[in-house]
């Protein structure tokens, strides 16, 4: 697939739930840290991008709402705020996104980290 430049239709920041971790190696006390963004069931937009066929389901990654992005963050102290962080594990409803293809981010056509990577590409056998 080719790339895909997502955003909400009111184009305010897309808040994405992430986890991080940092290791140290005991033997060369190297620490290594580590990132993942936390997915959730596909929309039905997002499930048309990330739909890889080895995966039961579609999946996206979990999008916050503005209002409720800083209760990610909170430090968890007990199975109340365990069942808020699980909440926020859902769909983004699809009707506040918009999708659509960008030219290839890699390769002799790339453009490069320029405002103009983001204006849309049409390919003909890709749709939104």
């Amino acid at each position: 697939m080719d790339a895909v430049y997502i955003f909400k239709k009111d184009h305010s920041p897309l808040p994405l739930a992430g986890l991080y971790s940092e290791w140290t190696n005991p033997e060369t006390h190297g620490k290594l840290l580590t990132f993942s963004i936390v997915t959730t069931t596909g929309n039905e937009l997002l499930s048309k991008i990330h739909n890889n066929p080895k995966l039961k389901e579609a999946r996206m990654p979990v999008i916050l709402h503005e209002e409720l992005a800083d209760h990610w963050l909170a430090k968890l102290e007990g199975e109340k705020d365990k069942k808020l962080i699980q909440e926020l594990i859902q769909e983004y409803p699809q009707e506040e996104l918009e999708a659509y293809t960008v030219g290839k981010l890699r390769g002799k056509e790339y453009l490069g980290n320029v405002p103009e990577i983001s204006e849309p590409v049409k390919y003909a056998e890709l749709e939104f």
